[in-house]
């Protein structure tokens, strides 16, 4: 049976853990909703959560929020894609609402003013697994229809190693994957390597730049070894539909503060009262060393059922 209670994780606040006894995760009640912290009980947290509160945007007198700060906070977050500045840049500060049936917990954030959608997490956690689910759901408000993508971003814990799986099928004659690059990002960065068939990036606290990739995956999962543990962010795609960015179905960026795990829905025409969902399901896997090439990284997807 799953344990839910209310503590305390500030500067945030108000936070419902959800605990089977081995994994636990704190989702803010006060602010947000964000998951602030993910991991095992008693162990490290896999979120990387800004509790000095130094990462913020500004977003100008003319903001047509009633707050002229974005502050990102770290841990999970969700978004709409393609990405515009100051509606992604919602200051996410005010109270959410919740409710519990049966393993489900699902989050209501207050209407975004200015935007007009509302954004809610249905999350269930496994009584008997190191695993929870995660539906982001998106309902337009407002009184025309807009098209947009659910775009669930992951600020995970400084300092580890991120795997992505590359597309791995025959095509012949045709390509069979794609690698999107934003304009900031350097082909000779010292934290990405392109091996054969994952994509490698490195969180690293004295780097001097950022960096941004996106993909169309066919294995739809990425993996973050921290401290000897592994964390796992498997996600639903369509390989028929339509994504932002270049067809981009999972996107990854890092800086000197953080390193974040993106999955997006389809891109689709949502009207008034209607709205786009998308399903992440996490796994947290206790001491698993981070892999030093491919091979190693093959043997522990094949051990852990990844692909």
């Amino acid at each position: 049976m799953l344990n839910v209670s209310e503590t305390q994780f500030l500067p945030f606040g108000k936070c419902v853990c959800i605990s089977n006894g081995s994994i636990e995760i704190y989702v803010t009640v006060d602010v947000g909703p964000r998951i602030i912290r993910a991991g095992f009980v008693g162990g490290d947290n896999f979120m990387m959560a800004d509790t000095e509160l130094l990462m913020k945007a500004d977003l100008g007198d003319a903001t047509r929020y009633s707050e002229r700060f974005f502050y990102n906070k770290g841990g999970h977050r969700c978004w709409l894609s393609p990405e515009a500045v100051p509606r992604v840049a919602y200051p996410d500060n005010k109270p959410v609402s919740y409710t519990q049936k049966g393993n489900t917990l699902i989050f209501n954030q207050c209407e975004q003013e200015g935007n007009d959608v509302i954004i809610s997490f249905e999350i269930t956690m496994s009584e008997d697994k190191d695993e929870i689910s995660i539906n982001h759901v998106v309902t337009n408000t407002g009184y025309w229809g807009k098209k947009f993508a659910v775009w669930p971003i992951t600020v995970v814990a400084q300092n580890g190693v991120e795997y992505i799986p590359q597309n791995t099928t025959n095509t012949g004659l045709l390509p069979n994957r794609n690698l999107v690059m934003w304009s900031y990002t350097n082909y000779d960065d010292e934290r990405l390597t392109v091996g054969n068939k994952y994509i490698v990036l490195r969180q690293d606290t004295n780097a001097s730049c950022q960096l941004k990739l996106g993909f169309s995956q066919e294995h739809s999962w990425a993996a973050y070894f921290h401290h000897g543990d592994m964390f796992v962010k498997k996600y639903t795609s369509n390989k028929n539909g339509e994504y932002p960015d270049f067809g981009c179905t999972y996107e990854t960026y890092t800086n000197s503060k953080i390193l974040e795990m993106e999955t997006l829905s389809e891109l689709k025409m949502v009207e008034p009262g209607e709205c786009n969902t998308h399903l992440e399901t996490w796994q947290f896997f206790k001491n698993v060393s981070t892999p030093a090439n491919d091979s190693e990284m093959d043997q522990i997807a094949a051990e852990y059922n990844l692909n």
